[in-house]
């Protein structure tokens, strides 16, 4: 969700196979969509190296059957519980993506927007975040194989 911009629901809907790493891209599908249309987001490398060493069934689901819990209990452990904001992980993408590409056309394919104008307003908020931070956002991290086990992972 933070690193690829996509909903919530939606990825709750993803498989395995919608994740392409050779082509570095995840296709939402329109059984997965919001909007009701298909769209193709980019693997950052970010997330690539989160993704890189997991060797899934292409037909599971992307999220554990328990994943509400899951989730849930993140946020309750990471002091969130009462203050999060639903989309918030997409705003976030959305901001960084904007500050490190400024390339609007570009983030609205990602996100799936039929036009700019939701993008500007409500979205896209740059204020406190610097170059650097979106570089490193997108390109820098490197987790490496940090996770033993699938279920380190939350798997």
């Amino acid at each position: 969700m933070l690193f690829a911009g996509i909903r919530p629901a939606e990825v709750r809907r993803l498989r395995w196979v919608d994740i392409d790493m050779e082509e570095e891209y995840i296709t939402v599908r329109l059984s997965c969509s919001k909007t009701g249309g298909t769209r193709h987001v980019e693997i950052c490398t970010s997330l690539k190296s989160w993704l890189k060493n997991l060797k899934l069934n292409p037909d599971e689901m992307i999220c554990p059957k328990d994943w509400l819990g899951r989730w849930r209990r993140i946020r309750m452990e990471a002091g969130f519980a009462d203050k999060w904001v639903h989309d918030v992980l997409r705003h976030t993408y959305a901001s960084y993506h904007a500050k490190r590409y400024r390339d609007l056309p570009r983030l609205q394919l990602n996100m799936g927007h039929r036009d700019l104008s939701l993008l500007r307003c409500r979205y896209i908020n740059m204020a406190n975040i610097k170059s650097s931070d979106a570089e490193k956002f997108f390109e820098g991290l490197s987790f490496g194989n940090s996770c033993a086990n699938k279920k380190d992972c939350g798997r």
